[in-house]
């Protein structure tokens, strides 16, 4: 199943700016998210399965090994929103994505009776969330979202994004946020530099002009550097996965806010 590289861009678009604005209630103001005076967030795993109902054999199913944040309501419905929006169709809106995961898991389900019904040699569908805190430094606290669909066809599709969370006020920071004004195109050229170096470790050269470089704004601050990921066929075709992008902090100096440079990067 291929998925137009436009589409991809229009979905993780939705999914950052869920950051800031939506139809959903995303932001992360209210007095039960007002990080003043609180411990750091306390991540806890949520896991559960659910199987397609009325269902005989070939049954859909959805596994869900995510995070919960403690005392941070709207941050954690955030999170939900933003896995909900990645396992998507990839032309939907944050208004449009499902508002939580047993309504995806109705649709979902429906689907796959249906594509059964009409085609009973149809492979199973499945559908499995993940989140993981990958990084927990200077306050900031990182999450990566893993999502994989299959919905027929040749292959299923992963997806990720990253949520980096200033715990000093419980805000979803943006590479908007991290970087200095005016900035954005020196990041670029920073992140084409690190495209460059990907192209040159790979065993087999890959054609740019089939898939040229394209900007993205799905950055983690990790320890030791930034890393931004690609969604499959973004920058590359499927066989290549999704590829990592990393940035020494050193080469951000000057681009990013000092907030979003660890104080022990080299």
């Amino acid at each position: 199943m291929s998925m137009p590289r436009s589409c991809l861009a229009l979905a993780f678009t939705a999914l950052v700016s869920l950051a800031g604005c939506g139809g959903h209630d995303t932001t992360s103001s209210g007095e039960d998210d007002q990080a003043t005076g609180q411990p750091p967030l306390n991540p806890v795993h949520i896991n559960r399965r659910l199987v397609q109902p009325d269902c005989r054999d070939n049954c859909a199913t959805i596994t869900v090994n995510s995070l919960r944040l403690d005392g941070a309501p709207r941050l954690t419905r955030q999170l939900e929103l933003r896995q909900l929006l990645l396992a998507g169709d990839f032309n939907e809106s944050a208004d449009e994505a499902p508002a939580s995961i047993r309504e995806f898991a109705e649709h979902f389900f429906a689907q796959a009776a249906a594509d059964h019904e009409e085609h009973p040699d149809t492979a199973t569908y499945e559908a499995r969330f993940e989140a993981e805190v990958v990084a927990d430094h200077d306050d900031l606290l990182v999450i990566r979202l893993d999502d994989y669909v299959f919905r027929g066809g040749a292959h299923g599709m992963p997806t990720t994004g990253y949520m980096v969370i200033d715990q000093r006020n419980r805000h979803v920071v943006t590479l908007d946020d991290m970087l200095k004004a005016g900035q954005r195109e020196a990041f670029n050229q920073a992140l084409q530099a690190a495209h460059q170096r990907w192209l040159d470790s790979l065993d087999q050269p890959l054609d740019t002009g089939d898939w040229p470089f394209a900007p993205s704004d799905n950055v983690a601050l990790l320890p030791e550097g930034a890393v931004v990921k690609y969604q499959p066929y973004a920058i590359a075709p499927y066989a290549a996965g999704q590829p990592e992008l990393h940035i020494p902090y050193r080469e951000l100096e000057g681009i990013f806010k000092p907030r979003y440079l660890p104080q022990d990067a080299s």
